[in-house]
């Protein structure tokens, strides 16, 4: 599998295009997220960020009971769903 700096991912979201899901360690801050969002200006992108507050890293994980956030887990399956219906073709 080769290697993608999170430099040269896409992060995209329009009425054609899909969301992307981003957990964030809390230990991690928000500091650049006007750099993401000036760098997706510049290369134009269409996209939306959603910040789950109070969600930690591995929020998913409905293994962990001190990470696992169910709305936020609840709310992003929701859109990655849309993501996969508005995008792969049966």
């Amino acid at each position: 599998m080769e290697s993608t700096s999170a430099a040269s991912m896409p992060l995209i979201n329009s009425a054609e295009t899909p969301p992307i899901s981003l957990d964030v360690p809390r230990k991690i801050s928000n500091a650049n997220i006007d750099k993401l969002v000036a760098a997706m200006a510049r290369y134009k992108k269409d996209f939306e960020m959603k910040i789950y507050p109070g969600a930690a890293h591995a929020f998913f994980n409905n293994t962990n009971k001190h990470l696992y956030n169910k709305a936020a887990a609840k709310d992003s399956w929701k859109r990655v769903k849309g993501f996969f219906k508005l995008t792969l073709k049966s």
